[in-house]
């Protein structure tokens, strides 16, 4: 694990978790499994406070242990788990795209607990929803469905909770007839595969029409499979269309053919032809998809830190394969002192990549000649790296803004609140008690806090950004294949 994936891990950990479960946190990442004693041997805390944070992290399913030969019980990381911290906003994003308010709350109180009981868990949304929505409403029959339509999806599953105990483990196996022992989780898995769905169908909303979109969208959902396969399974065009009719997407069942031309249009069709059939027989392709958007995200970097003749090279390499420099020359109509520094610039941002080369048959030749190529998965290491440095540097840099200011944001959250109040006791704008309350801040201080409420929203924007890259890079790996 690198050094700035630990980095990112850790401050995932301190933003969610704390200073302590932190410490814990990065000493279990920086090794394959420790002993509690080798914890608190290296972290210098409390055996009392180890305990706790590792109780947390289990809950979270962040850590897994295990019995040694010797009986003594070693803890691991789980990195994949951490780092998914940083999809939590997507993930709630995603839930309330496709479902409501309420499994968005089942979704969030899973996310802040890790692992519940059904009762709990229903207990915790329905008192969540009660504080909110003032009304005599029952909100707990509401919640048991939304859960239950969760578990019918799996979005939620069963889980074997487990708690170490001296010398090995205890398992609460979960008992089907009721709640007793009986943990429910989120299904990591299977809201990757949502998100993956939900990504491949805002590239064709942003590269055409909510038509277009809105048949690329019928035809995941019919066609979904709960794996990670490389193609979906086959679908009808007929079947596509009695599905835009339920959904009142009318225009986009009108248009069927021409949305399902353009989709199969282009070097790298969204979707492909696969018999004549009920009207056609149709199937998306995960796999080509994905990697084509790889292509896209790395053309997009290489233009932004570099250039456009940059990615015309990049551009060429990928079409050619290995590409000597002279026959790039022609190519690209590019001096050849010119050429050399961009390809220079490419090489040491780990972009391109060269390899030496005999020509076989000739004995006379003791130099090799460089053919330049590109190493993908090379590539995406590389600008997967890139983002957990960026978001490593974007959140240290919002937290250190925080601590800096923490007086003027706790003065600007006590003044917020107490403003708040005021209008909820039904004083006007123009009375004297709202007029003072509003005269606490000085115009300064007023500056300063607008100043860090823009920089906050920027970093978050950001953040977002940058995880949304990063998911697309992991999905790289999902289908990547030696």
């Amino acid at each position: 694990m690198s050094i700035s994936c630990i980095e990112f891990a850790g401050f995932l950990l301190n933003e969610y978790f704390g200073d302590v479960v932190e410490t814990v946190g990065r000493c279990l990442l920086a090794h394959t499994s420790v002993t509690l004693r080798n914890i608190s041997f290296k972290t210098k805390l409390k055996l009392s406070q180890i305990k706790k944070s590792l109780c947390v992290l289990i809950q979270h399913g962040m850590v897994e242990f295990k019995a040694n030969k010797a009986g003594v019980l070693e803890y691991s990381a789980k990195k994949d788990v951490i780092l998914n911290i940083a999809f939590y906003p997507i993930y709630i994003k995603c839930t309330k795209t496709c479902y409501d308010d309420i499994t968005c709350c089942i979704i969030e109180e899973l996310l802040l607990h890790g692992e519940l009981t059904a009762n709990a868990l229903t207990s915790k949304v329905t008192d969540r929803l009660n504080a909110l929505i003032q009304s005599n409403v029952d909100h707990l029959p509401n919640v048991q469905q939304k859960l239950k339509a969760l578990i019918e999806d799996k979005f939620i599953c069963r889980s074997t909770f487990s708690s170490p105990q001296s010398g090995g483990h205890q398992i609460f196996v979960p008992n089907e007839a009721g709640d007793s022992g009986g943990f429910w989780r989120i299904n990591y898995d299977q809201i990757h595969l949502l998100m993956r769905d939900q990504y491949l169908v805002s590239v064709i909303r942003d590269g055409s029409d909510g038509e277009v979109a809105a048949v690329m969208k019928s035809i995941l959902d019919r066609a979904r499979v709960n794996e990670w396969t490389d193609e979906t399974i086959l679908v009808s065009a007929h079947i596509i269309e009695r599905d835009l009719k339920v959904r009142n997407e009318i225009a986009a069942a009108k248009n069927l053919d021409v949305c399902l031309r353009f989709l199969r249009s282009g070097q790298r069709p969204f979707v492909k032809k696969c018999g004549e059939e009920q009207g056609g027989m149709y199937c998306v392709s995960y796999k080509d998809i994905i990697t084509e958007q790889i292509w896209v995200c790395v053309y997009d970097i290489i233009q932004e830190r570099l250039g456009s003749k940059h990615r015309d090279i990049f551009q060429l390499l990928r079409f050619k394969k290995y590409v000597e420099q002279k026959q790039m020359e022609h190519e690209l109509l590019l001096d050849a002192k010119y050429l050399k520094r961009l390809i220079f610039e490419l090489m040491s941002e780990n972009f391109i990549h060269p390899k030496e080369v005999y020509r076989p048959g000739d004995s006379t030749c003791s130099k090799p000649f460089v053919i330049l190529h590109i190493n993908m998965p090379r590539v995406v290491m590389m600008v997967t790296e890139c983002c957990y440095i960026s978001l490593t540097n974007l959140t240290g840099r919002h937290l250190y803004e925080n601590n800096l200011n923490k007086s003027l944001i706790n003065k600007n959250q006590r003044h917020t609140a107490l403003l708040e109040n005021l209008v909820h006791q039904g004083y006007s704008e123009d009375s004297a008690e709202i007029i003072d309350c509003q005269n606490n801040l000085t115009p300064l201080e007023r500056a300063k806090v607008e100043k860090l409420t823009k920089a906050s929203k920027d970093v978050k924007l950001s953040q977002i950004r940058l995880t949304e890259t990063l998911f697309l890079l992991n999905l790289y790996w999902r289908y990547y294949k030696v």
